[in-house]
């Protein structure tokens, strides 16, 4: 089945016989059945809202951030080649001085043994969550303690892929003392090439013009979702609720993504995309800002352009396998809301934002819906019926 169902040379999304395996009691959804929900809620938006809304498909986000393991895998390649080079070079100097011994080079590291020198054991002693990006965020790095069935081997490969990129923190300092720097790693996630990965993605979209651009992100087998608000309003409209990034997760209590790592990616993103948009002599938000403020500076969409907050008391899962659906349901229903605005400092985000402000006030988003993304939002049989559901829709 193909949907949806038109010539005109739109992107269409093609289910198999297979796909319906994933719509069975406990499965998890795959991508093929939440790109073709997001696209059937995208070809279902009423005329009055349609342009207001952007909707990426599941791979974008795997796209934007792929190269991130592999910058580090290269970073730690080089350190690996950068620390053979030292002991080449002390193995040389140690000839020259008549001091040599048949004691290995990892064994005359500082502190080493045979088979272990500092560095190594630093490594050893890794842990992936001491590798995670930091950024001054309401919500906090996070790191998943909760699983979901089937995470335990990916988990295990991504703390090996971080414990090597601990490799590439080798300090400068001179002669043998040389060891592992205790400074954090720099961002493998640049905005200029990962933008350069899924710059044809917008080729003919002026997403500055969105009110809200919805990101699909699975990691770790389990789906969560990024929420773009107003990516260009703070260049339209002055004095508006400006740009911001939510995080809407529903295992937000395990932490199976990263929200603080998501959110740069996608500030980095919006930053490359902007400065792409300004570049290109066709109309856009971006131009038209860029040719009526020639000095001023473009935005970073950093912490204060573009605020993130991960969402609190939102409807959340309570098995191991629903993640996906409640992906679908926080899109559908956002979209059958159709909110004029979203102020994140209205919204009931992480606890200690809420305690400042004294929780938050959704009624004033949607006066109509005062549970808009509160916990009463929706409830576990709408969840639960909307396996049905598309199956319903895939065979009508």
């Amino acid at each position: 089945m193909r949907y949806p169902d038109s010539s005109d040379g739109r992107a269409v999304v093609t289910v198999v016989g297979g796909d319906l395996a994933w719509l069975e009691e406990e499965a998890f959804l795959n991508d093929t059945i939440i790109d073709f929900f997001i696209r059937r809620i995208q070809e279902n938006l009423p005329s009055t809202a349609s342009n207001r809304y952007y909707f990426f498909n599941s791979f974008f986000y795997k796209k934007l951030s792929e190269k991130a393991t592999a910058a580090a895998k290269a970073k730690a390649k080089a350190a690996r080649k950068e620390q053979q080079q030292l002991e080449a070079a002390l193995e040389a100097s140690r000839l020259d001085a008549g001091m040599v011994d048949n004691t290995s080079a990892a064994a005359r590291r500082p502190g080493g043994v045979a088979g272990q020198g500092t560095a190594g054991a630093d490594l050893g002693q890794q842990s992936s969550s001491e590798l995670e990006l930091e950024y001054e965020e309401e919500g906090g790095p996070g790191t998943g303690q909760g699983q979901e069935e089937g995470q335990g081997m990916q988990q295990q490969q991504q703390g090996g892929e971080a414990r090597t990129g601990k490799a590439a923190m080798v300090a400068s300092g001179p002669g043998p003392s040389r060891g592992v720097s205790t400074k954090k790693p720099a961002p493998v996630l640049h905005g200029a090439a990962a933008h350069a990965r899924v710059k044809k993605w917008t080729k003919n979209v002026d997403l500055f013009s969105k009110d809200y651009v919805f990101v699909p992100i699975h990691e770790a087998l389990h789906w969560s979702l990024a929420l773009i608000c107003h990516p260009g309003r703070w260049a339209q409209q002055p004095g508006q609720p400006g740009t911001c990034i939510l995080h809407l997760d529903s295992m937000a209590s395990g932490r199976l993504h990263t929200p603080n790592t998501i959110f740069q990616t996608l500030r980095n993103y919006l930053a490359a995309e902007w400065a792409s948009n300004a570049a290109d002599p066709r109309p856009s938000t971006a131009r038209a800002w860029a040719e009526a403020h020639p000095d001023a500076a473009p935005p970073s969409f950093n912490k204060e352009q573009c605020p993130c907050a991960c969402c609190k008391g939102l409807p959340q899962q309570d098995n191991h396998c629903d993640c996906g659906l409640f992906l679908l349901s926080y899109i559908d229903f956002f979209c059958h809301a159709d909110p004029a605005y979203i102020d994140h400092n209205l919204l009931p985000c992480t606890a200690a934002a809420m305690k400042k402000r004294g929780g938050g006030d959704t009624a004033s988003l949607v006066p109509n819906q005062p549970a808009f993304m509160t916990v009463n939002w929706f409830t576990a049989d709408n969840v639960n019926g909307l396996r049905q559901y598309l199956r319903y829709l895939i065979f009508q």
